[in-house]
């Protein structure tokens, strides 16, 4: 049994947050470059709040707006702070989705796949905010979370506000009663993420269904999308004495540990699961990589993946 003080922990250290996102320095220049070379090229110009000269929307004053920007008349009538937005004209937008469900609470080797995705996503994200690009944030909790599209450090400080907090082991999402299923979330990613933007979804795609291939595949045509696989060695949990529970989309698998082969089966499921989510990502036009909760160097997949 885990003590409530550890239990209670945020998932990161203030110490292992400023390491992942100093690390993230060294391939601002290049990213930056990247960047450049795209909007001069006509190709990644998208319509994401920014610093633009087109319109885009009114909405709540963030600390750390413009006050230039501060929209009086709206204010006035609202008698809240209201900011007037804009389109950005010279980068492509990133949304990063951190899921933090049932599921992703759990680890066998290192570390919680949850906290694996964490390190992930400040480390993109430290190297998004350093080299200027609009960031906008969905985590999938309980209840989960929307973040619009931020510029510079402000974005990553509201990441890890969220995204930090405790996450102690559960059985299920909530109170079990609305658990979130990948076609409700899909649906969700498609309408409030911007098209032509960049989407990188950090999760272990428990609950997957072959149902929610035709989502996938317009997610995929929205915008560009790029699935990082949370992985763990092991990924399965007791289901009663003596046997084990693999978890597989809407099924459940069992093995009895006294069975001959059991785990030579188990094994051949799992890598079974991992190939079918991959080949149904990359059908579906999404760019897909995995990345193992033992993996401590986080730069060269990020470099591997982000366009």
């Amino acid at each position: 049994m885990f003590s409530n003080d550890i239990l209670n922990r945020p998932l990161l250290t203030d110490v292992e947050i400023k390491e992942l996102i100093d690390a993230a320095r060294d391939t601002v220049q290049n990213n930056t470059r990247q960047v450049s070379q795209r909007a001069r090229m006509g190709e990644q110009i998208a319509s994401v709040i920014g610093s633009g000269s087109d319109f885009a929307e009114v909405r709540a004053y963030h600390s750390g707006d413009d006050p230039r920007h501060i929209d009086w008349r709206a204010t006035a009538r609202s008698q809240v702070s209201l900011v007037r937005t804009y389109h950005s004209e010279f980068s492509q937008p990133v949304c990063l989705l951190i899921d933090r469900r049932a599921s992703m609470r759990f680890a066998t080797r290192v570390r919680l796949k949850v906290t694996q995705a964490l390190r992930m996503a400040l480390w993109l994200g430290g190297r998004e905010a350093r080299s200027g690009r609009e960031m906008s944030l969905v985590i999938l909790d309980s209840p989960c979370h929307w973040v619009p599209a931020q510029q510079g450090m402000q974005a990553l400080k509201l990441m890890t506000t969220l995204a930090n907090t405790p996450c102690p082991p559960s059985a299920t999402d909530g109170d079990g009663s609305n658990i979130l299923e990948w076609g409700k979330i899909l649906s969700g990613l498609q309408q409030h993420v911007a098209k032509d933007s960049e989407l990188i979804l950090l999760t272990d795609w428990y609950g997957l269904k072959d149902s929610d291939s035709k989502m996938l595949r317009i997610l995929g045509q929205h915008c560009t999308v790029t699935a990082i696989h949370i992985t763990d060695p092991s990924e399965v949990s007791p289901a009663f004495s003596g046997s084990l529970k693999l978890h597989w989309g809407s099924k459940d698998h069992y093995f009895s540990a006294s069975e001959n082969n059991a785990s030579a089966q188990l094994s051949h499921d799992l890598l079974t699961r991992a190939e079918a989510i991959a080949i149904r990502l990359r059908q579906a036009n999404i760019n897909y990589c995995s990345l193992s909760v033992e993996q401590d160097e986080l730069s060269v997949v990020g470099a591997e993946i982000v366009l």
